[in-house]
């Protein structure tokens, strides 16, 4: 008899369950709704335009944060990007304090020949051998701090503490207004 009864116990256990998340499924609560699309929605596109970039962070006294990937062939390149530079995270600190400009270096697509040609000589002028790396650059393109590679032991808030400090230290303050 006990035997019986723990098992409708666990029966009507496992359709209360059942029930409760088939009514979460029809009307879900917003703060749930919120959670899942941060993290299942895949984040716009990186911009590419290092020139327009140049210029923004002139205009705004940020960094530019320049991220060299191989998109489509690179795994820590996507790794990266998943686990730390994608994240709702690593993305609103870089909204706040950086410029972000993607150096994608593909194998399996191809690319307008202008962002072919822009990335190849940024690959070049930084002299990238790697990837994933980054760069922190001011505005006129001076190399201020890289990382190499990507330690999947680390995730953004680790990512940013690396590169905080540098942030800090070379953001251009605006000019004080004219008197």
């Amino acid at each position: 008899m006990s035997t019986l009864r723990a098992y409708l116990m666990r029966l009507v256990l496992v359709l209360m369950v059942a029930v409760a998340a088939w009514g979460i499924s029809q009307n879900p609560p917003a703060w749930l709704v919120t959670a899942i699309k941060r993290y299942t929605e895949k984040p716009p596109a990186w911009p590419n335009d290092y020139a327009k970039a140049q210029a923004q962070a002139k205009a705004e006294h940020k960094l530019i944060f320049l991220s060299f990937t191989g998109s489509d062939w690179c795994y820590y390149c996507q790794q990266f990007d998943k686990y730390v530079l994608d994240t709702p995270v690593f993305r609103d600190y870089a909204a706040k304090n950086l410029v972000l400009v993607e150096v994608d270096v593909p194998q399996h697509h191809s690319q307008p020949a202008a962002l072919q040609a822009q990335n190849e000589k940024l690959v070049m002028k930084y002299d990238v051998h790697g990837f994933p790396t980054t760069i922190l650059i001011n505005s006129d393109g001076k190399e201020l701090l890289r990382t190499e590679g990507y330690d999947d032991a680390s995730g953004p808030k680790s990512f940013i503490a690396q590169i905080d400090s540098t942030v800090k230290r070379y953001t251009p303050k605006p000019a004080p207004p004219a008197a």
